[in-house]
């Protein structure tokens, strides 16, 4: 599991393979894009935006202070 260099909002390192969710309920699972050359995040589950579900987007570019791992695809 590659670290991201990117810390959630209690400050644990995010890393490749990692599940984030926001306090509104939406789980992401964190991967690395080649095609564009960046850290992703990918939503997982219905949350409060089902429109959203399967959509990929830029970890940086999404950080919100609410958002937390709490778990990973290798452990979970």
């Amino acid at each position: 599991m590659q670290k991201t260099g990117i810390k959630d909002w209690k400050l644990n390192e995010i890393k490749e393979g990692d599940i984030l969710e926001t306090q509104q309920g939406n789980r992401f699972i964190v991967e690395f894009s080649f095609k564009h050359n960046c850290w992703s995040i990918i939503q997982v589950n219905k949350g409060n935006t089902p429109e959203l579900q399967g959509q990929r987007f830029t970890l940086e570019r999404y950080m919100q202070p609410n958002l937390e791992v709490v778990g990973s695809i290798y452990s979970n």
